[in-house]
């Protein structure tokens, strides 16, 4: 088990500010630094764990939930807190304490001109530049990285060389998983980008999506190479506020959470079959 923290650089606002200008300050909120010591007063305070507005941020926090309160506390979650930059402003504020990431966006985020691509060495860079008072434990096998799908099979790599004469469909799946990539310098660049519903599917064209995104017919373009940076599921937390028990409960989903099981999940949620809390308690259940 990896618990990484950083103490040298300036606290949790120097990561907001890097997600977006502004946002962290515009929270007009200070940190409560009792959040940072769990054994602070009479009880230890409650995990609260922030969820953004994307299905499988919700489902990721109920994940980490059940595997916290499995350790013993009181755990909350919170959802429906935006983006990005709006969740992590509210773990600056100290209002939540623990955020499901994803380990190539969160790099982007520290560090926009980072140049790690594959799950090992991305996890190394956000570990290298988490601001102060900020840790991270394992990562999953799970994430949710952009692909490229196609009325044809092949990689990412050999689409390189043809991409002036190939249209990129977005998708908001794909605009969402944004993460650091290779594509410039690949010397990529599209020969026109439209949003989905203005472009049928076909040869010359390729839809932007995420691994746990349905694709229909089409095929996702393999990526060994790791042209889109690895994202994989990782948790952030403010440092100290998990009791030694509850940073070893982490491990579960470390060791077992993998892509086909979040996107089982946040389909059967997106299908009105079963709520997040009822899927990662499942989930969990059958892996505790």
């Amino acid at each position: 088990m990896r618990i990484r923290q950083r103490r040298a650089r300036r606290g949790a606002a120097a990561l907001v500010a890097a997600a977006a200008v502004g946002v962290g300050a515009a929270s007009g909120c200070s940190a409560d630094n009792s959040l940072l010591d769990p054994l602070a007063g009479s009880e230890p305070r409650p995990v609260v764990i922030g969820a953004g507005d994307r299905p499988e941020s919700v489902v990721l926090a109920h994940v980490y939930a059940a595997a916290l309160r499995a350790a013993g506390g009181s755990v909350e979650v919170v959802t429906g807190l935006g983006d990005r930059a709006s969740v992590l402003a509210k773990l600056d504020a100290g209002d939540i304490t623990f955020v499901p990431e994803f380990s190539g966006g969160l790099l982007g985020a520290l560090d926009p001109d980072a140049d790690a691509r594959t799950p090992e060495d991305v996890y190394a860079a956000v570990s290298r530049a988490l601001p102060q008072g900020l840790s991270v434990s394992d990562s999953a096998p799970a994430e949710v990285r952009r692909v490229l799908t196609s009325v044809e099979p092949g990689t990412v790599a050999e689409l390189l060389p043809r991409c002036g004469a190939t249209t990129l469909v977005t998708t908001d799946a794909w605009d969402v998983a944004r993460a650091p990539d290779a594509l410039a310098d690949g010397g990529c660049r599209f020969g026109s980008v439209t949003p989905q519903g203005a472009a049928e599917a076909a040869t010359g064209t390729v839809v932007g999506s995420t691994t746990i995104a349905e694709h229909g017919d089409l095929t996702p373009l393999e990526d060994p190479d790791y042209v889109f940076a690895a994202q994989n599921v990782v948790p952030l937390y403010r440092t100290d506020s998990l009791s030694t028990a509850q940073v070893k409960s982490l491990d579960v989903v470390a060791g077992e959470l993998g892509t086909a099981d979040l996107a089982d999940m946040v389909e059967r949620v997106r299908r009105g079959e079963i709520d997040s809390a009822a899927a990662a308690g499942d989930w969990f259940a059958a892996r505790a």
